[in-house]
């Protein structure tokens, strides 16, 4: 699947978006806040309801994550500034899964 740069950085944006939908605190759903900036956005803005809707809207976009290793990577400089632990971290993710599954990416 090709898609240009802008696409990709905002696909990979709505995914921190998403994963910070959930608070690592307590575990509940709420608004997003990325250690820098509180965001307006809700859980029902993604079509979000239950963990379970969270956990499925994840588990699709890590999929579509994997699956473009190479062009998130590149995009995660554009991103760094606004969302830097979250680039950090799929940072990290993805060369885990590089190295435990041999994606060929």
């Amino acid at each position: 699947m090709h898609e240009d740069f802008t696409s990709i950085v905002n696909r990979v944006e709505r995914y921190f978006k998403i994963s910070s939908l959930l608070c690592s605190q307590c575990g509940e759903l709420g608004h997003i806040c990325n250690g820098q900036v509180d965001i307006t956005e809700k859980p029902e803005d993604y079509g979000i309801h239950t963990k379970e809707d969270w956990e499925k809207e994840m588990d699709k976009e890590m999929n579509w994550i994997i699956e473009n290793r190479k062009a998130v990577l590149l995009c995660l400089t554009k991103l760094k500034k606004e969302w830097p632990e979250s680039c950090k971290s799929l940072r990290y993710v993805l060369s885990l899964q590089k190295r435990n599954y041999n994606w060929r990416n």
